[in-house]
């Protein structure tokens, strides 16, 4: 019993929780939605997000011994933007909001082009 869940399941998890993530941060920043629902549910899918990526990673071969490649540390810095920016920029920059949303759009565009390329 080598692998507990398979690379597929790892995969479905990581995407599903980057669209919740993304969702809620849009609903934060756009929708001027301030329940507490909202900032628990973006907390808990970026957790997962990084949790199951972790998960992609070991499926594909990446030993956390060993230095990351340069794609996985650009995702961490992209994630890490959204995950930390995100609750931040909602606070702290009312005004300012949509230009934000799209600021963190890009972040996450440019997340995916890390991921697939894999440079």
């Amino acid at each position: 019993m080598d692998k507990i869940m398979p690379y597929e399941t790892y995969k479905l998890l990581h995407i599903a929780f980057i669209f919740l993530g993304l969702i809620t941060l849009g609903l934060a920043l756009l929708a001027d939605s301030k329940k507490k629902w909202v900032k628990i549910v973006n907390g808990i899918s970026f957790l997962m997000i990084l949790v199951s990526g972790m998960g992609l990673m070991a499926r594909i071969g990446i030993s956390h011994g060993e230095p990351f490649p340069f794609w996985i540390k650009g995702k961490f810095a992209f994630w890490g933007i959204l995950a930390i920016g995100g609750p931040i920029s909602v606070k702290r920059f009312e005004s300012k909001k949509p230009l934000i949303f799209f600021i963190f759009f890009a972040v996450a565009v440019m997340a995916v082009h890390f991921a697939i390329n894999k440079f």
